[in-house]
């Protein structure tokens, strides 16, 4: 398993992709586009990306998911199957999630999660951003 260091710098460069994200939401139609290949996928636009000691390469955005605003957030480490739940967990909480995801430790998952899934040797994890409101704020397009 590797270290997981979240300093001064780290947080500087995880507010750079969380503004980055805010200001450019990834709607359903760029979504499909991205799924299909005409469009390249969100990790390929280096604003998405931060990388946080040791090698955990993190991939966020904020989607349009059903009409409401969702937080999208991929975590892998280089050269290992998957990131430790542990350090997704305290990656997830840099990036505002309000839930953890489910481990041995804790075993208290959450309705408000659209979904988790491991891909290639990364974990996903989207949430909404507010389980009440519509989806608000600038959409890319």
């Amino acid at each position: 398993m590797q270290a997981l260091l979240i300093g001064p710098e780290e947080k500087r460069k995880v507010q750079a992709v969380l503004d980055y994200a805010e200001r450019n939401i990834i709607d359903h139609k760029l979504l499909m586009r991205m799924a299909n290949g005409t469009l390249p996928p969100i990790g390929d636009n280096p604003n998405f990306v931060c990388t946080i000691p040791k090698d955990h390469r993190v991939v966020f955005s904020y989607e349009i998911h059903k009409g409401r605003k969702a937080r999208h957030i991929s975590v892998s480490v280089a050269n290992e199957k998957f990131p430790h739940p542990q350090a997704v967990n305290l990656i997830l909480k840099e990036f505002g999630f309000n839930k953890m995801i489910v481990t041995q430790e804790t075993d208290d998952a959450t309705a408000t999660m659209l979904s988790i899934w491991p891909e290639g040797n990364s974990i996903n994890v989207v949430e909404f951003v507010d389980e009440e409101s519509p989806a608000d704020g600038p959409v890319a397009s």
